[in-house]
């Protein structure tokens, strides 16, 4: 604590209030950084070979997993049909300001498009405030 708060003799100087409103601004500034990381992650995809039928299934099913994002705090920003340069058919980016929401998302989301992604690679980041 001495680190935080300078020298141990300018520490002892200070009164009990100044000690307790520099301690309550230190929580203030650590609670700040806590709360207002939001999380970016990147999925990459692999589809499985889809007949036309399925590919249109899985266009209406996709329609419809959008509108549950929302529940678990997770957005979607982007749905890239291509990532060129690579072996994945493209990738889609999330953000959520909850971590463990964005697990429980999802665990959610893969039982839903497990039938036609055969593999997939995350890349989670955070962003600083």
């Amino acid at each position: 604590m001495v680190a935080i708060f300078g020298s141990g003799d300018l520490y002892k100087s200070l009164s009990q209030e100044k000690k307790s409103k520099r301690a309550d601004f230190l929580l203030l500034i650590f609670a700040y950084f806590l709360v207002s990381w939001m999380y970016t992650i990147i999925v990459f995809y692999r589809f499985k070979e889809l007949t036309p039928e399925q590919e249109e299934k899985v266009r209406a099913e996709w329609e419809q997993l959008k509108k549950g994002f929302e529940k678990f705090g997770v957005r979607l920003v982007s749905n890239n049909a291509h990532a060129f340069g690579t072996d994945w058919n493209g990738f889609v980016i999330f953000e959520a300001d909850d971590f463990e929401k964005y697990v429980k998302f999802w665990k959610w989301f893969k039982d839903r498009v497990r039938w036609y992604i055969i593999k997939t690679m995350t890349v989670i980041g955070v962003k600083k405030p």
